[in-house]
């Protein structure tokens, strides 16, 4: 009962980015007093959205404490978080250059390289984070992130699993395990971390939608309907719920309301993007039963 509209178009895992920016001063100590002052200014001008300036004021104080490995590391966060991964790569290397044993570093120098479009090359520097910190919960789940992008996903699915060891209370982590877990076609088991990721958040709609997606796959077709009914009330404005639920209707022989998802799911897309022609083909087959 593969679901091939979902196999195109359905949502991805969580990434565990985190900007540290700013909040250095309670995450390092030595020189914080000196440093404070061009991250706490930066931090205003992040949140006015006004990264040009930001980046501006990290470049200065970087240019007076050319040995500061915290300053290139926040640079580094700012440049990640405007989309300059080549950027923040260099940075993220200067860092490393400054302290080869700044585990934050190499997670985030990683985690840019992925994002630049070498999920292959990222693994080694999220490897030598868990080396450096063998309890670092972040590097863990990019690992996994990575290994899923570059289809290991065995390896992705330990890594997951080692992340939720150390912090069991993470419901992205059960969330992303789980879609791993329907990767591989273990729908059971991946209903059961959308269950745990649920339990800890119960007020987002991918999980429900892809516990749905999971419970049709094992052909619990009420389930899903429930589900995916659950998610489209968090989000009603997201295509890919609609004609989800759409499959699910014409399982159950209720084409009336498998068109109208389909209708719905059609306009909604082609708010977004060109028409797509697979959305007209199962809304076709529907009105032929």
């Amino acid at each position: 009962m593969t679901n091939i509209f979902h196999l195109c178009y359905r949502s991805g895992l969580k990434i565990g980015f985190v900007i540290f920016i700013i909040s250095i001063c309670g995450f390092y100590k030595i020189n914080a007093q000196e440093i404070n002052p061009a991250i706490e200014n930066a931090k205003l001008f992040i949140e006015a959205e006004n990264f040009e300036k930001a980046d501006s004021l990290l470049t200065t104080a970087i240019k007076n404490k050319p040995q500061s490995k915290e300053l290139f590391f926040e640079r580094g966060n700012l440049r990640f978080l405007i989309g300059d991964y080549y950027g923040a790569v260099g940075d993220f290397g200067f860092a490393i250059d400054i302290d080869n044993d700044y585990a934050e570093a190499f997670n985030m120098k990683g985690l840019a390289i992925h994002y630049n479009g070498d999920p292959d090359l990222s693994i080694e520097y999220f490897s030598k984070a868990i080396e450096l910190n063998p309890s670092f919960t972040d590097a863990y789940s990019n690992r996994g992130f990575a290994f899923y992008a570059i289809g290991n996903n065995e390896s992705a699915y330990f890594d997951f699993s080692k992340a939720i060891e150390l912090s069991p209370q993470n419901a992205d982590l059960y969330y992303n395990r789980g879609f791993v877990r329907s990767a591989l076609e273990e729908y059971i088991g991946a209903i059961d971390d959308f269950n745990k990721s649920i339990e800890l958040d119960s007020l987002d709609a991918e999980t429900f939608q892809l516990r749905a997606d999971a419970e049709f796959e094992i052909g619990a077709l009420d389930y899903a309907l429930n589900d995916y009914n659950r998610a489209i009330e968090l989000d009603s404005l997201d295509e890919l719920k609609y004609a989800s639920r759409a499959l699910v209707y014409n399982e159950l022989e209720n084409y009336t309301e498998a068109t109208k998802d389909y209708g719905k799911a059609i306009v909604l897309f082609e708010e977004k993007y060109e028409a797509d022609p697979e959305l007209y083909n199962l809304r076709g087959v529907v009105y032929y039963n």
